[in-house]
């Protein structure tokens, strides 16, 4: 009876001792399946990756300047629809960083650094001088764009329009920017022809 009793204890022991090992192994094995499930993510594509708030990114803008010959080409060919329609400012592309929240500043920051020395040599010049951007700020699709300069000149009698059509032309690209209200040493400027 004794050796009955042994038997079925130690018999009894190994049991429990099995039933142990597999749920041991049964748990192991489901924490490495999620292993295995969480080292092999999906790599992103790189046009669906989620634009970062604040990361910087390559964005290609326009930036508008004055050009003496292409404006009289568009007079000289009876197009004067096109001259009005550039206001006498024309376009040159630029890359540029910047970040999603500040893309209207950078823009503008890249007009206020005129035109390159290639640029010059095609003819291309700026009506902008002496400025400095302070605040540019969008509401219901109305940029305000404020500036100073305490040596701000205008060369010539139509620098005017043409300082107005080189901010606007370069703002009015920017989807959510519908119109553009300009201010040099806090007073609004060129809402007719003069400075």
């Amino acid at each position: 009876m004794k050796r009955l009793l042994i038997l079925i204890a130690v018999f009894v022991f190994i049991i429990s001792g099995c039933f142990e090992k597999s749920s041991t192994k049964t748990s192991q094995n489901k924490k490495k399946s999620q292993i295995k499930k969480t080292s092999q993510k999906r790599e992103i594509p790189e046009g669906e990756k989620p634009k970062i708030i604040g990361e910087a990114i390559e964005k290609v803008v326009q930036v508008y300047f004055a050009n003496q010959a292409k404006e009289n080409e568009a007079f000289k060919n009876n197009d004067p629809e096109s001259a009005l329609a550039y206001q006498f400012a024309f376009p040159l592309k630029r890359t540029i960083k910047t970040k999603e929240t500040t893309k209207e500043i950078d823009t503008i920051n890249e007009l206020l650094k005129g035109p390159t020395k290639e640029e010059k040599e095609q003819g291309y010049r700026t009506e902008i001088h002496k400025i400095t951007l302070d605040s540019l700020t969008v509401e219901k699709e109305i940029a305000t764009a404020k500036f100073s300069g305490k040596d701000f000149f205008l060369e010539g009698d139509r620098s005017g329009p043409k300082v107005r059509a080189q901010i606007e032309k370069t703002l009015l690209q920017i989807e959510r920017i519908k119109k553009v209200e300009i201010y040099i040493n806090d007073e609004p400027k060129f809402d007719d022809l003069r400075a």
